[in-house]
């Protein structure tokens, strides 16, 4: 599963070479939420509520990162997930928007 999970990435990444560098849209350029601010989630976190949404770019984030690697990653615990959450098409439980940044042509 992790080879294909790869192999996807690569292959967005050689189509829109780059992209894994931009920020996600500012308000004023069609995004939804600001981009990630330390000093606003500090901010946010000290608040009642406990919680800051804030965008970013899902390329950057290194979605094989083991924080812990004592304790391994299951490809089969990943599958579990989907055949449970995601057995008939469903909507992601938080929102989830996807731009194309004018920077990048394909």
């Amino acid at each position: 599963m992790m080879s294909l999970y790869r192999d996807a990435i690569k292959k967005i990444k050689d189509h829109f070479p780059g992209i894994d560098k931009e920020g996600p849209p500012k308000i004023g350029d069609g995004g939804t939420q600001a981009p990630f601010e330390p000093k606003m989630a500090k901010a946010a976190l000290s608040d009642w509520a406990g919680e800051y949404r804030c965008a970013n770019n899902i390329l950057k984030c290194d979605l094989e990162f083991n924080a812990d690697p004592n304790v391994p990653l299951r490809g089969s615990a990943v599958g579990d997930i989907m055949k449970y959450s995601y057995s008939e098409p469903a909507l992601f439980a938080e929102p989830f928007e996807v731009h194309k940044c004018s920077t990048l042509n394909p």
